[in-house]
């Protein structure tokens, strides 16, 4: 049985609903990919994913459609 973890990404370069459409469906269509959901206004992306998937490769799907898509970056306190 394949367990999942869930990650929230950054995601570059989206300006409308059909961005957000265009993301999602690009790491649904991975097999490793449980769900993903675009936030638009906060530019980021919450994906349940198989453990153990190389996330460099997600985010190269997305570069392959043409948005950025990486790790958050952390938060200055």
């Amino acid at each position: 049985m394949r367990t999942f973890q869930t990650d929230v990404f950054r995601v570059e370069g989206m300006t409308c609903g059909a961005c957000v459409g265009h993301v999602e469906h690009a790491l649904l269509q991975r097999g490793e990919v449980k769900k993903a959901k675009v936030n638009l206004k906060a530019a980021t992306v919450k994906v349940t994913f198989a453990r153990g998937t190389d996330v460099t490769s997600l985010f190269d799907e997305i570069r392959n459609i043409g948005y950025e898509m990486g790790p958050l970056a952390p938060k200055s306190t």
